[in-house]
């Protein structure tokens, strides 16, 4: 049987393939001619005339490509270049491909258009996402977001969302989360949020119940960094083995030797570095600040040291980054670690803060997968010990989760742009009741960590019973004393306790 009419409209016209990011009209300089055939510069507006006579696309979906910068600047840096000339998301710093597109796919929308995107959600909280986030929030664009939180829906090893996008300025932003389970779609409860509520700054999608909770946490306060207080990364040497060296087979003069500090050295108000590995630290404090010792010194003062460095010295010249053949490859912060006083890791499920003994910290290397050191500042007047109970306690780790990406099994990460901005009330210790509530916060802390330090010396089960219910005891009273610091109520605080 034969149809007078066609089923389907050619789509000679509507299907095209092409660079959607690079137009025709680019600077010829940036590509050679090889390269402007391979990366096959496309003219929405020629390619669609029509579509661009009623202003541009009615809707535009998609999942564009997750590249970071750097890899983008290795593969393709004229590319690169392109991109970070004629792209707002690209100018600043670091930026990842994806943010490009939504700003390319938002200048093709017209004037009743949406669109969506599968994106990271990262970018809601990131330092690189700040861009984007002011270029849809100035918009006023954003209008949906189903976010699958620490749930990896989709075939990638990243955590996304559903990012929906209108061109006609949205009054109310939809938000849900569904987790792992994308059926869930179907009945999803949306939350809605004023659009005013969204910046260039962290978006938080916290639910009404939550904001209140957050403005109490942080009224009055300051961030962690401004008390004033320094956070500082662990160095990488770049070839650990060359470093490293097993206390059994330890021969290095005791000089040059520390002992290197990983995540693994410590948790929740317990410090306990290993003492079966030892890292030779080839520099020296000379008025303040670590150098790198010179090759002769080194090689007079510890010639043992020099030796095993010199067998390992094919290793160590065939890394990517060092100063000298040597050096750590990233010595980081080496001054600002011998001050400091608590150590934090790069991710965590619960406060996981640990106090640095000032026995120890000049003895330590803290190495980057060992996470950060912080350095209170005598000025602020508060001690420690206090700060450290407040970063522990279930109220300020709820506010770093809600601010923080969340990732697989609910580890969150704690660097320093999200963990600098913890709020700690910084009491006024000529007020009687403040230092009280200071000195609680004090006490209970010296308590757990005595107890967690007690529990490796006990020797009977009933001991050590007795030990984690003191330790139990005393974390019900952190909670409670850092409730009454930031005026939580008891619903507060079971809220914060729950999620």
């Amino acid at each position: 049987m034969e149809f007078e009419e066609t089923l389907l409209p050619p789509l000679n016209k509507n299907i095209m393939c092409g660079n959607s990011l690079i137009e025709f009209d680019a600077n010829r300089d940036l590509f050679d001619l090889e390269n402007r055939d391979a990366i096959r510069q496309f003219s929405f507006r020629a390619a669609f005339p029509s579509v661009f006579q009623t202003g541009g696309f009615d809707a535009i979906v998609g999942n564009p490509p997750y590249i970071r910068v750097q890899v983008l600047s290795e593969v393709h840096p004229a590319t690169a270049r392109y991109v970070k000339s004629h792209y707002e998301t690209a100018k600043k710093g670091g930026f990842d491909l994806y943010s490009v597109f939504v700003e390319r796919g938002m200048g093709l929308l017209n004037t009743d258009g949406v669109l969506g995107f599968i994106v990271p959600n990262k970018f809601h909280k990131t330092d690189y996402g700040e861009t984007l986030r002011g270029l849809i929030s100035d918009a006023r664009a954003l209008s949906r977001v189903i976010d699958f939180g620490s749930s990896q829906v989709f075939q990638a090893t990243t955590y996304t969302c559903l990012l929906f996008l209108s061109r006609s300025p949205s009054k109310i932003v939809e938000y849900g989360s569904c987790g792992a389970v994308p059926s869930l779609l179907e009945t999803l409860k949306l939350e809605k949020k004023s659009a005013d509520e969204f910046s260039h700054r962290i978006w938080s999608f916290a639910p009404r119940s939550a904001s209140s909770v957050f403005e109490k946490i942080e009224a009055g306060t300051s961030k962690l960094l401004d008390l004033p207080a320094t956070m500082s990364r662990g160095s990488s040497t770049g070839a650990d083995a060359a470093f490293l060296i097993a206390e059994s087979e330890n021969e290095i003069e005791e000089g040059i030797l520390r002992t290197p500090l990983f995540a693994s050295d410590f948790g929740r108000f317990e410090f306990r570095p290993k003492s079966n590995l030892r890292i030779i630290f080839p520099y020296e404090n000379t008025a303040g600040k670590y150098t790198l010792i010179e090759e002769k010194k080194l090689k007079a003062k510890f010639p043992k040291a020099y030796r095993w460095l010199c067998h390992h010295k094919k290793t160590l010249e065939a890394r990517a980054q060092y100063k000298d053949w040597y050096a750590y490859s990233a010595p980081r912060n080496l001054i600002q670690h011998d001050r400091a006083c608590i150590a934090v890791p790069l991710l965590a499920n619960q406060g996981l803060a640990a106090a640095i003994p000032s026995t120890q910290s000049r003895l330590l290397c803290p190495m980057a997968s060992g996470g950060f050191t912080i350095e209170i500042d005598a000025r602020c007047g508060l001690a420690p010990s206090y700060v450290l109970g407040l970063l522990n306690s279930s109220i300020l780790f709820w506010y770093l989760r809600n601010i923080s990406n969340v990732f697989r099994g609910g580890w969150i990460t704690c660097t320093k742009q999200y963990y600098g901005v913890l709020p700690i009330k910084q009491l006024d210790l000529v007020s009687m009741s403040d230092k009280l509530l200071h000195d609680k916060v004090v006490n209970i802390v010296d308590n757990l960590s005595a107890n967690k330090e007690r529990l490796y010396k006990l020797k009977t089960d009933q001991q050590r019973e007795n030990a984690h219910r003191e330790i139990e005891y005393f974390e019900l009273e952190l909670d409670a004393v850092a409730a009454e610091i930031y005026g939580l109520t008891e619903a507060e605080l079971d809220l914060v306790r729950k999620e």
